[in-house]
């Protein structure tokens, strides 16, 4: 499922999409361009979706997407 937010408070960072999942670490990837990157996108979510406890590595994640990670948040116990 893809929900919008209104404010994930990180202001400088443009366009930013979070991963979230039960039981899974959360990701946050920042100064996305969405035309650009869309494709990357679906990939990281599908690798996401795909493990079961969440964890994707960043050598799995598309290139384009490696130096936009902002954060790996442990799931909440």
């Amino acid at each position: 499922t893809i929900e919008t937010t209104t404010c994930l408070c990180i202001c400088d960072r443009a366009c930013t999409i979070a991963y979230v999942g039960t039981g899974k670490p959360t990701y946050l990837f920042g100064d996305l361009n969405p035309t650009a990157c869309a494709a990357d996108l679906l990939t990281a979510s599908e690798l996401y979706l795909d493990s079961e406890d969440g964890m994707v590595p960043a050598y799995k994640l598309p290139a384009q997407l490696r130096p936009r990670r902002i954060a790996r948040i442990p799931p909440a116990p």
